[in-house]
């Protein structure tokens, strides 16, 4: 899959620099957004911001609204996973601000979930849970519901900033139980290792361990790289007793 992703990369930035070369800035921008996110995948942030600062840059100059909320949308995530969170939630709002303006509201939802995870890890919970149950509620009023399931993550987390367990129990419950329904084994495993933790502060081992070792068995199917710490985690888990 790596090997891949890096001829997916070679290949977009030599599209990216024929588009520039050929003077065609609507080819180019188009271009340089599928390059930041190949980047991201890859895991080189720097490199990925760089593409999509420029891809920005050729969208507003073009006057292409709905493209330059797609490449503020994946500055966004592109600048949360470098841990820049502070330029992560500007991007953010940048974007949040000009969907409403222009009337995306396609893309609304999938914005207040970035900035929720955001928020929530710049322990502003309040903030996080209202972008998150807004978000919730708009895909639930279009019928896709389906899309819930990380609305219902994103609330879960909030609501442990918040000190609310019970609640964040209740959404990370409904988020796992979709996010397996959709196929979205990886993401149901980071769920229940939150769930572990919840458990665990509440003092409820045995909820905690039963938490964890579904997450490590959905990990261990994927063989994902976090298969071995989610593992150290359930050790760890077992070393504690019930009460």
């Amino acid at each position: 899959m790596r090997t891949l992703l890096s001829e997916w990369r070679r290949l977009g930035e030599l599209a990216a620099l024929a588009s520039g070369k050929l003077g065609d800035p609507v080819a180019e921008s188009t271009t340089l957004i599928s390059l930041g996110a190949l980047q991201m995948a890859e895991g080189d942030t720097d490199a990925a911001i760089a593409s999509l600062e420029q891809a920005l840059r050729l969208k507003r100059e073009i006057g292409d609204v709905h493209g330059e909320a797609i490449a503020l949308l994946n500055l966004t995530l592109a600048c949360q996973r470098a841990d820049r969170l502070e330029l992560a939630l500007w991007h953010g709002d940048a974007c949040l601000e000009l969907v409403r303006q222009h009337g995306l509201t396609e893309m609304e939802p999938n914005v207040a979930i970035a900035i929720a995870d955001i928020n929530s890890l710049l322990h502003n919970y309040a903030k996080a849970l209202d972008l998150a149950e807004a978000a919730r509620t708009a895909w639930e009023k279009r019928g896709e519901r389906e899309h819930a399931a990380w609305a219902l993550d994103s609330q879960a987390r909030a609501c442990v900033g918040l000190g609310r367990p019970a609640e964040a129990v209740a959404h990370g419950n409904e988020a796992v139980a979709m996010f397996l329904n959709l196929g979205e084994f990886y993401h149901a495993a980071e769920t229940l290792l939150l769930l572990g933790d919840v458990h665990e502060s509440a003092g409820s081992i045995a909820d905690a361990r039963s938490s964890t070792e579904r997450a490590v068995t959905l990990l261990v199917r994927l063989d994902h790289p976090m298969a071995d710490q989610a593992r150290d985690r359930l050790t760890e888990l077992g070393r504690v007793p019930v009460t």
